[in-house]
């Protein structure tokens, strides 16, 4: 199994002057109630997400299969050149088509919010806290990456492709290149056939009414003999099943059916009730 340790403990750096100008769908819902998102602009949001991502996983697989054939023809012991510039040149013009396909949809998203919404959200991604929320939210996408590529090591499918694609992730958030960074994670999320900006239904409905929380009532200490009388109280007595006159040998069941040209029930249970012998 191939494995990898990625750090996440660089700080995360402020964002620059597009980033903090441009906002991805998962962002805006977690700050949907700092923003005053309304119903129709979330769903407004839920559906753009909808309506791209068709295409932007058709990019992702496309990318996919040019970074195969790219590996393949590195692999030759003879490299052909111009076949190689070839292959890595289709891959940078479909990864550049994906990402501008990513930056399209954050400027649609950018179009249904307010003037005054976009001025907040822009300070919000300046703050500490929201440099906080990027760093869990990286640590939250990379540990479903972790766990995925484990469970495929694990079933003798080496993710040797996701992990190299992963290797500059570390340096890119050590040099404060944080949407580059995230834009790679969600491209490896993707060849793992992840959602990275899976958005859960239940943002959509704000004003659903939470159930009230059951209060458990305190532990009481009770001697071994209250216990004893509470359990066999929980019995019930009269158990049709316990009146049969069940029969223990299987050849005496043959026997009694064929004598009285009644059917069978077989009951098999995995060992034997301690206090029953009809099993």
């Amino acid at each position: 199994m191939v494995s990898f340790v990625i750090c996440l403990t660089a700080v995360v750096s402020a964002q620059d002057a597009i980033d903090r100008q441009l906002f991805s769908p998962e962002w805006l819902m977690q700050h949907r109630p700092q923003l005053k998102l309304t119903d129709d602009q979330a769903r407004s949001i839920v559906e753009l997400v909808q309506q791209k991502r068709p295409e932007i996983e058709r990019g992702d697989q496309a990318i996919r299969e040019a970074r195969t054939s790219l590996e393949k023809t590195l692999s030759f012991r003879k490299i052909d050149e111009p076949q190689t510039m070839q292959a890595f040149e289709k891959l940078s013009r479909l990864e550049g088509d994906v990402r501008r396909l990513q930056f399209g949809l954050m400027v649609q998203l950018r179009t249904l919010l307010t003037p005054e919404q976009r001025v907040l959200a822009s300070q919000l991604k300046m703050t500490p806290q929201a440099n906080g929320n990027v760093q869990r939210r990286l640590q939250a996408k990379m540990a479903r990456l972790q766990a995925e590529l484990q469970k495929r090591g694990a079933t003798g499918q080496p993710p040797t492709q996701v992990v190299r694609w992963m290797e500059p992730f570390s340096q890119l958030m050590q040099q404060g290149k944080i949407r580059e960074a995230e834009d790679r994670l969600n491209r490896a999320l993707r060849m793992v056939d992840l959602d990275p900006n899976a958005i859960a239904p239940a943002v959509l409905k704000p004003s659903e009414p939470s159930f009230p929380k059951r209060e458990i009532p305190p532990l009481v200490a009770q001697s071994a003999a209250e216990i004893r009388q509470q359990v066999q109280g929980l019995k019930r007595q009269d158990v049709p099943w316990r009146k049969i006159a069940w029969k223990t040998s299987l050849l005496d069941g043959l026997k009694a059916s064929r004598d009285e040209n009644k059917p069978i029930i077989l009951w098999v249970f995995i060992d034997r009730p301690i206090d029953d012998e009809r099993c």
